[in-house]
């Protein structure tokens, strides 16, 4: 009976450990029940609460493991030394991870109970001279001397707010950032739909009175604020507050005559959606005060109490008000209206031109652009040689140039090569995606507008809406004047949803019909359409007086969200939300790794509701994702299809719909912790986190076009990945030994990376080749980083190289850091002609030491081989540092964060540094 029972029961525990599906915790139940009951038919016999206890350790229950072993080791008799080193090094495991995650009181271990156990057995294996059980009491000895007289949830608090201030992405060339001046998102209602053909109603009488009391809502990118929680707050956001003030200014004024009232709401239009503003608009309450001063008043006292604005992003905002009264005097209506292209689809300009002249304008517009390709080829004929243009078009080809002995193979290819080049400068130039066949959209603005110039009345008393400037705009590099090719009308004239319509119709009815019409036709028409929108503002602000308050945040949208999580918002006031009940994030998730950062930063602060959502659009680079499971959009950001979402990050999926659709998460359908049979198999997880951390490490390159995938992610993001798994469910010790394995350089693995062109296909999904060594060695200066700053964020103990050398990777204090900048940093152009000015992060450091044999421009070329082992064959020769603290390509400025032993060490040996991008893979200038 007995050895039945332990057979199967050791049966169904290997079953549990090595199952590839979710059913191992089946297996481990199975496993414990046949343990247990063994035990209770022989209670004198060690074996069966040791199998227990390795069942309980597997499914991550150490309080029920270190009891098990307890009571393995006060029955093993000291001649059965096997039994008892195997007790001993499950114990010390079990009681590093029950202290840290605080299942296990330090006071149980120092308990009489216990005490003499745990003496007994560490002593045994110092004398067995056992590798493995001495690791790991030593392991337990640093954890608990390191808790001794400290708060361990303090300093995990404290961790995960050093953790939240790390870059998540990788820095771009630029900063630039996408400057939208006029938005194209639908109007939504947050309560009622994410969009016209997505209802989503939240019955407001359904939620309790404390949940409507502390009602929350996100908006993480809209319009023409397009990143509300962007990098900084620049004159989009400004623009915002202009028009809140103006609202204000119309919640003051209500009492008054109705002629100033139609001009502030005329006013209120023209500054939402207009290029050009009216005179009428100019002198009703002007949207720019006198001197920024003024400004900073209104925005730091009580004037507006439904107003909240952060303070670190108030310096922003001034600079951009002194802008415009200080640079924008200069600026004409001839200026904006050459600078005013919008591309809008055929049934707007069907709708603004006339249905009768529209093939005959197409057939124009369509020679226009023919004819400045021609252009654009002469060009590339007389100013560049075949050899560069050879170097250049060489990544976008997809095949090298035929030799000058095969004459007829090298024109046809020199001719499609810059017929590619042509259509790729016409489109950087038309800011309108790549083109293609059937696509062309035509410049329907540019040519009304040449109507706008000849009438006298707009040249001389309307005036550019300086409110559409951007100073990071105005560098002197170009016109100055603002790219308005967005197009405020493409969705919102053809739909017939009344908030769509009433911020188009008229305007293109002023502008684009007749654009000399009367200063009374002009506040009329546009008071019209403010009285049917921002009236409803006004009146809903004044209903909800002292009951709403309106945020703005300043700083990056995952690191921001992570922080208000985490009461490290230090700068907000402390009765402000940190759950909400809704987040919109428009399209912020195509610049920021999509669902993978949605699912791991923003999710985990939605209130458990099921009306509880966190929504985004797919605008970038809509056109890519031809399938409509959505799991190409999903796999390509998160290495999971859209149903493994659940299983691995422990959020639920409601849409994936990248193509004109939605992607929308969720809080999980049951709570977190999930049970082990709720999540991937460890096998399926330690594959996923290789890819991940493969994928970050070595990022695939973009398409050289002005439509591509964004994919910032740095090793920081990964770790903050594994951090986020610590919550969902996942047993610690797989986190642990996944870390230490990296950590001390000894990962093996079948995953492989991806080298060619973004978006990853989904044919990777399972692409592998048979487990190898990865050669993870020049990447430890990112875990070096990562670990020192943010040790304590972890609930489970890694293990750090024993007897460390100044090139090992270390466990480090805050002070053992240092910054480092260097400065007038250089790039070849090469291939990187069609990214000079790029915006997607892609940058990393590397450092070389003097002996190697290849160059920079190899290395980069071939990270792969790096990984693999080839190329460089011994450890501390190089190492990459992927997380960046700034990067000024303009002011030539490189600034990072590394352990000053280890620089020192490199300045001794004459090491350099080169800044590497992964997006055309290239080196700049060695330092």
């Amino acid at each position: 009976m007995l050895q039945s029972l332990k057979k199967r029961g050791n049966t169904h525990f290997k079953a549990g450990q090595f199952e590839h599906t979710s059913s191992n915790l089946a297996w481990l139940w199975r496993a414990i029940k046949f343990y247990q009951q063994a035990e209770s038919l022989s209670p004198s016999d060690p074996i069966f609460p040791s199998n227990l206890s390795a069942a309980f350790f597997e499914k991550g229950d150490y309080v029920a493991s270190s009891q098990a072993i307890l009571r393995s080791a006060s029955r093993t008799p000291d001649e059965n030394a096997a039994l008892k080193l195997k007790l001993s090094q499950r114990l010390a495991k079990c009681l590093n991870y029950g202290t840290l995650a605080r299942t296990i009181p330090f006071s149980d271990i120092e308990g009489a109970e216990m005490k003499n156990i745990v003496r007994n057995l560490r002593s045994f294996a110092e004398e067995s001279g056992n590798h493995d059980a001495r690791n790991a009491w030593d392991g337990l000895s640093m954890t608990l001397e390191d808790i001794k007289g400290r708060d361990i949830l303090a300093d995990f608090d404290m961790s995960r707010r050093n953790l939240a201030e790390l870059p998540v992405f990788r820095s771009p060339l630029v900063t630039l950032g996408d400057y939208h001046c006029i938005g194209t998102d639908n109007i939504i209602s947050i309560v009622d739909d994410w969009a016209d053909d997505e209802q989503v109603p939240m019955p407001l009488s359904s939620l309790t009175s404390a949940q409507r009391a502390s009602l929350a809502f996100i908006f993480g990118g809209v319009g023409d604020a397009d990143m509300l929680l962007g990098q900084s707050l620049d004159c989009g956001t400004t623009r915002d507050l202009v028009i809140l003030l103006l609202i204000d200014d119309l919640l003051q004024r209500r009492h008054k005559d109705d002629t100033e009232v139609q001009e502030i709401q005329a006013t209120i239009m023209f500054s939402y959606v207009a290029p050009l503003l009216p005179g009428p608009c100019l002198t009703a309450s002007v949207p720019l005060p006198t001197e920024s001063k003024i400004f900073f008043v209104v925005l730091t006292s009580d004037h507006l109490p439904w107003l909240f604005i952060v303070p670190t992003g108030i310096d922003q905002i001034i600079d951009s008000i002194d802008y415009w009264l200080e640079r924008c005097e200069g600026k004409t209506v001839r200026g904006v209206l050459e600078n005013h292209n919008t591309d809008v689809e055929q049934e707007i300009w069907q709708d603004v031109m006339g249905s009768n002249s529209v093939s005959g304008f197409a057939q124009d517009l369509k020679a226009r652009q023919d004819d400045k390709l021609q252009e654009i080829l002469s060009q590339l004929d007389s100013r560049m040689s075949e050899e560069q243009i050879i170097e250049i078009a060489a990544n976008g080809m997809g095949s090298a140039c035929p030799p000058s002995s095969k004459a007829k193979a090298r024109a046809v290819w020199m001719k499609k090569a810059k017929q590619m080049m042509a259509s790729m400068m016409l489109d950087m130039e038309n800011k309108s995606g790549p083109t293609g066949e059937g696509m062309m959209s035509y410049h329907i603005e540019t040519q009304w507008y040449e109507h706008l110039k000849a009438v006298n009345e707009i040249k001389d008393t309307w005036k550019p809406n300086l409110a559409l400037f951007d100073k990071k705009y105005d560098t002197g590099r170009d016109t100055g004047y603002p790219n308005l090719h967005m197009d405020i009308f493409q969705k919102r004239t053809s739909q017939s949803n009344g908030n769509n319509k009433l911020l188009s119709h008229d305007y293109i009815d002023l502008l684009g019909h007749n654009p000399a019409q009367r200063d009374n036709k002009l506040l009329s028409n546009s008071s019209r359409n403010s009285d049917s929108f921002f009236d409803t503002l006004v009146e809903a602000l004044k209903g909800m007086e002292n009951k709403i308050t309106v945020e703005v945040t300043h700083g990056d949208l995952c690191q921001e969200v992570v922080k208000m999580k985490l009461g490290a918002d230090l700068l907000r006031p402390k009765n402000f939300p940190r759950k909400y009940m809704r987040m919109w994030l428009s399209n912020v998730p195509d610049y920021t790794h999509g669902p993978s950062s949605t699912a791991v930063y923003i999710v985990p602060n939605l209130e458990l509701s099921p009306y509880a959502e966190v929504a985004s659009n797919c605008m970038l680079n809509t056109g890519i994702w031809h399938e409509t499971t959505g799991d190409f959009y999903c796999h390509n950001y998160t290495l999971l299809l859209a149903r493994d979402i659940p299983r691995y990050l422990g959020c639920g999926v409601k849409h994936m719909k990248p193509m004109f659709g939605l992607i929308t998460l969720t809080q999980p359908s049951k709570p977190l912790p999930l049970l082990l049979s709720d999540l991937a198999t460890r096998t399926e997880l330690n594959f996923w986190l290789h890819r991940l951390m493969i994928y970050a490490m070595i990022p695939p390159a973009p398409q050289l076009e002005s439509v591509r995938v964004v994919y910032p992610n740095n090793l920081v993001a990964v770790f903050n990945i594994i951090v986020h798994l610590q919550t969902i469910g996942y047993p610690l010790h797989w986190l642990s030994e996944f870390l230490t394995d990296i950590l001390l350089d000894r990962c093996y693995s079948s995953a492989v990376p991806y080298t060619g062109r973004l978006p990853v296909p989904l044919s990777e999904a399972s692409a592998s080749k048979a487990q190898r060594k990865l050669h993870l060695d020049p990447w430890k200066v990112d875990w070096e980083l990562i670990l020192s700053e943010s040790r304590n964020a972890l609930v489970f103990p890694p293990t750090f190289p024993l007897n460390p050398s100044p090139t090992s990777l270390t466990l480090c204090t805050p002070n053992e850091f240092a910054n480092y900048r260097v400065q007038n940093v250089s790039w070849s152009i090469g291939s990187s002609m069609f990214m000079w000015f790029n915006e997607d992060p892609n940058l990393s450091l590397l450092f070389m030491s003097p002996g190697l044999s290849i160059g920079a421009e190899r290395i980069v070329k071939n990270m792969v081989n790096i990984l693999e082992g080839e190329f460089v064959s011994r450890k501390n020769e190089i190492y990459v540092q992927s997380v960046i603290q700034t990067c000024d390509m303009e002011g030539r400025v490189l600034q990072w964060r590394m352990k000053k032993e280890r620089v020192e060490m490199m300045k001794r040996a004459s090491w350099t540094m080169v800044p590497i991008r992964f997006d055309v893979r290239e080196a700049g200038k060695a330092f």
